[in-house]
């Protein structure tokens, strides 16, 4: 595998400086159906994903606010020995459609890059950045959003954009 761009000063950088190149991606995405999109894509995010180590990161814990489940709430007031509703007035927030996350940054679990409750951690934190569910297609917001924060999604992306020019066929 070429070199992979692991810098997180550099992968915000480029990402601030590409957007145009971005947002040509996202249009050539739109060109083919999410079925050939996920066929392309998810080789590719395999083998990146196994080639980085994302305790040598942690910059999602540092940046995201992952949403969590009462009982995850629950959980992660135990581990922090703190009862639940403290825990509520100290670490989590609600948007307005009553989706609870953790509100604070850098995670208060992050210990140097990596998860101190990492085999406890909300489904949302394990399930970061997203890239290998299917119809990715469909979540090019969340994938512009990682493009500058994760090094998997940038390389994945950086990958992408050199295989997509092939597919002309309009939603085949």
């Amino acid at each position: 595998m070429e070199n992979l761009v692991i810098d997180l000063a550099l992968i915000k950088e480029k990402a601030r400086s590409d957007q145009a190149s971005f947002q040509e991606f996202k249009q050539s995405v739109k060109k083919i159906s999410i079925m050939q999109f996920d066929a392309l894509a998810h080789p590719i995010v395999n083998e990146i994903t196994q080639a980085i180590d994302c305790t040598q990161c942690g910059n999602c814990c540092r940046s995201q606010e992952p949403g969590v489940t009462m009982d995850e709430v629950e959980k992660l007031a135990r581990l922090k020995e703190l009862p639940v509703e403290n825990f509520k007035d100290q670490y989590i927030a609600w948007d307005r459609e009553g989706i609870s996350f953790l509100c604070v940054k850098p995670c208060t679990f992050l210990s140097g890059n990596i998860c101190s409750v990492y085999h406890s951690r909300p489904a949302s934190c394990a399930d970061f950045p997203g890239l290998h569910r299917p119809r990715l297609k469909w979540r090019m917001k969340q994938v512009e959003e990682n493009y500058s924060i994760c090094p998997i999604v940038f390389n994945v992306v950086e990958k992408l954009k050199t295989l997509l020019p092939s597919f002309s066929a309009p939603f085949l």
